[in-house]
């Protein structure tokens, strides 16, 4: 399969894209000690002071400064991975995601290496743990969703082997099908062809699950980022939240693209009109790969879970955005 160059027309109108996306976030997120205050009353600060609302607006000013850059790169990246798996470059949303993610893996890293302000630590009262940082449930939904994903990309993966299959019987008999014969290629047709897709859309969702896997543990395991405790560890739970939040979402995104190219094979009729095949001889009608039994059954059990997984990624996305629970961390760091 011949490889798809990206066009200048359309690097062009990535590049302005990524332009005008990075413009809007870096005039709307001004942080301001007032905002920061509103954001560490979301992760657990009741009342903070106007000290603690200058360090989070400096922590959010941090990512405003990287945001750009990344978003330029991440966008421009998911545009050539598009173009070399030879689809159609549609994806903003996930390249806008997409860059949220990588952002917060270059702040938690940046956090990590360099030292700390203070020259000595804060000890807390309890010890720092994942479940401190994003409860139990929503690992679980994560890992849950995560598995879904893998079970697509695996089913899609076999999916697909089967449609070569098809495309190498047709190359076979090439000469008894082909326009010339008595039976057109067109009357026959054949799934759609390609490894490209599938091995996108997998290799993509094993890069947003570990790269969110850093975000947590360097979230977790990294140096204070200011001297108060309190405001480090709120910001820390906001941090992995909105990581797990968003790779969730395009998570979802990703199993919508496998499974729509799972009921696009799995919806292939190799006789449309059933005359077809009865017409070809009996050598070739033996010789026809024939779908696999489980392929029908797959294509419905993953049309019923595409159903209800972006009603439950919303929900648990607004769970971990609004926490209706006291922050044990933060709490500790009183």
């Amino acid at each position: 399969m011949a490889v798809p160059a990206i066009g200048m027309t359309e690097l062009v109108m990535v590049g302005i894209f990524g332009l005008l996306v990075a413009i809007f976030v870096v005039r709307a997120l001004r942080p301001t000690p007032k905002r920061g205050q509103a954001v560490l009353r979301v992760w657990g600060i009741p009342e903070p002071t106007q000290a603690q609302g200058e360090a989070a607006a400096g922590y959010l000013r941090e990512r405003r400064r990287l945001y750009p850059v990344v978003l330029l790169v991440v966008t421009v990246g998911i545009a050539g991975a598009f173009a070399l798996a030879g689809q159609p470059v549609e994806d903003w949303g996930g390249g806008v995601l997409g860059a949220v993610i990588a952002t917060l893996l270059l702040a938690e890293l940046v956090a990590m290496l360099r030292r700390p302000k203070q020259p000595t630590r804060v000890a807390l009262l309890v010890r720092r743990s994942l479940r401190d940082l994003v409860p139990r449930l929503g690992l679980v939904v994560y890992g849950l969703v995560a598995a879904l994903g893998l079970a697509a990309a695996a089913t899609a993966l076999s999916a697909q082997a089967w449609a070569h299959r098809i495309g190498a019987w047709h190359t076979r008999h090439a000469d008894l099908i082909g326009p010339n014969s008595p039976i057109g290629v067109e009357s026959l047709g054949r799934p759609p062809q390609g490894w490209g897709p599938v091995w996108l859309a997998l290799c993509m969702l094993l890069l947003v699950v570990g790269a969110t896997g850093a975000v947590v543990w360097l979230t977790l395991a990294r140096g204070p980022i200011d001297s108060d405790p309190q405001v480090d560890s709120a910001l820390r739970i906001r941090t992995a939240r909105v990581a797990v939040g968003v790779s969730m979402v395009l998570i979802v995104g990703l199993y919508q693209r496998l499974y729509e190219r799972v009921f696009l094979i799995a919806g292939f009729h190799g006789d449309p009109d059933g005359t077809s095949l009865a017409r070809l001889p009996d050598v070739l009608i033996g010789d026809f790969p024939p779908p696999p039994g489980w392929l029908p059954i797959a294509n419905i059990a993953l049309g019923y879970v595409a159903m209800f997984l972006f009603l439950g990624a919303l929900v648990s996305w607004a769970a971990l955005m609004m926490p209706f629970r006291r922050l044990r961390l933060v709490e500790a760091s009183r």
